[in-house]
């Protein structure tokens, strides 16, 4: 091979080697990195400052309610209400246990008041030629005591012939506490048995 040949040959293999390294390209690939790579980490310092201020600002908040709540719950205004909550709490308790008391008081007196209605209504009904009751006294004597222990009292307690004045002290819830007379001595008028025991059941 001629040596002037050869010569050319290596030239062209060494530009065309060159040719394929451009420098500008290289350094301009590594310029566009480096500014993709300073934004993301100017990017990425924005998004921790943002949260790192959203996090004080949490932070403050947080202590502010609960410096708020401890001094809501020290106060005197919320230990007082709290103590008449407690107060309200026990009164209520025991204004229910009273009512259920009362409740089965007039339970007990009313069953009670029935089964004394029931007994006088058989010595008022019953015929004293069967035996059960031989006398009038002694028949009146029961009903003064029936009557007695009803709420009914009289002016003379011992001597049935003798009363003249009834007085009925009220039982049932409607007619609790109240005291209502009968004057028996009337001139002219004497009431009848009928009229004294609706009187008695009436205000009983």
């Amino acid at each position: 091979m001629d040596p002037n040949q050869a010569f050319q040959e290596t030239l062209d293999t060494l530009e065309t080697f060159i040719g394929v390294f451009d420098a500008n390209s290289d350094v301009d690939v590594l310029r566009r990195i480096a500014n993709r790579q300073s934004r993301l980490r100017e990017a990425r310092q924005t998004s921790l400052d943002a949260a790192k201020e959203l996090l004080e600002r949490d932070t403050s908040e947080l202590a502010l309610l609960e410096k708020t709540v401890a001094e809501i719950e020290t106060s005197e205004t919320v230990i007082q209400n709290a103590k008449e909550i407690r107060n309200l709490e026990s009164e209520k308790f025991s204004a229910v246990k009273a009512i259920n008391e009362l409740e089965n008081a007039v339970d007990v007196n009313e069953l009670r008041l029935q089964q004394l209605r029931d007994e006088l209504e058989l010595l008022e009904n019953e015929d004293p030629m069967t035996g059960a009751l031989t006398h009038t006294d002694s028949a009146d004597i029961l009903k003064l005591n029936l009557y007695h222990k009803m709420g009914v009292t009289t002016d003379s307690p011992d001597d049935p012939t003798k009363i003249t004045k009834l007085m009925v002290k009220g039982s049932r819830p409607e007619k609790m506490g109240t005291i209502n007379s009968l004057n028996l001595s009337v001139s002219d008028h004497k009431y009848g048995e009928k009229f004294v025991s609706d009187f008695v059941w009436e205000n009983i």
